[in-house]
């Protein structure tokens, strides 16, 4: 009889699937969590100018309240260029991601709303300290009418930038079993489609992020900057 070979990728998957399901088995037993620090905010909107480049300020949504909104602080706003067309820009913060408290994540989201996704490779974004960031990027449409849009997004933690979602799904899942909060921001831009073929639309698409992205962390100040692009650490509003 053959010898199981137990480092073959098979062995590994299962492995990481039945310490997911414990995890999860486990928060279903556990005591009802509660938010860390929840009334902790980074004070997006004090942060982020009217104008960013050639960009400016169009209308901001209203931060949401209410019992069933489990992140701290969301920005979002929809910023105008003359040339490269409308962006959005959502940012997200919460004091505690464990389990029941973690962020959204822009292709789940869209997918349970039934919106058509169209996965595409990560992108480098460059900065203008020629550091970059490196961001999960997606095309999404609206079954029903509405926008369409390419989305670009990562989220920053205390160890740094990731656009991975399994392994930050997989970290938030272990703070919840050591019942260790970890706070994390989401950063998210829309650049919202144009009448142009397909591909020169994707093309354009990425450079106006990468525009926006460049002028915003330039105008921002380093402190700040640093919670959105490179590393999550402790501001004093």
């Amino acid at each position: 009889m053959n010898a199981v070979v137990w480092t073959k990728p098979w062995h590994r998957n299962v492995l990481a699937l039945s310490v997911l399901m414990l995890v999860a088995v486990w928060g279903q037993h556990s005591p009802e969590l509660e938010k860390f620090t929840k009334d902790k905010q980074l004070g997006f909107s004090n942060y982020i100018p009217e104008t960013l480049g050639d960009w400016t300020h169009v209308t901001q949504k209203p931060l949401e309240h209410g019992g069933n909104v489990n992140y701290n602080e969301i920005y979002q706003a929809l910023f105008s260029h003359p040339e490269l067309g409308r962006m959005a820009i959502t940012l997200e913060y919460t004091s505690d991601s464990r389990q029941q408290f973690e962020l959204h994540y822009p292709d789940i989201c869209h997918e349970a709303r039934g919106d058509l996704i169209i996965p595409f490779p990560t992108q480098n974004f460059q900065l203008p300290d020629g550091n970059s960031v490196n961001a999960a990027v997606m095309s999404w449409q609206a079954v029903e009418g509405g926008h369409d849009a390419l989305a670009a997004y990562w989220y920053v933690t205390p160890e740094g930038v990731t656009s991975n979602t399994v392994k930050l799904k997989w970290d938030q899942a272990l703070s919840g079993l050591l019942r260790r909060p970890t706070e994390a921001v989401m950063v998210r831009f829309d650049s919202f489609y144009r009448s142009l073929s397909q591909e020169e639309q994707r093309i354009m698409r990425l450079e106006a992020i990468n525009d926006l992205l460049f002028h915003m962390s330039e105008a921002l100040e380093p402190r700040f900057s640093r919670l959105l692009f490179k590393q999550l650490e402790d501001l004093k509003i």
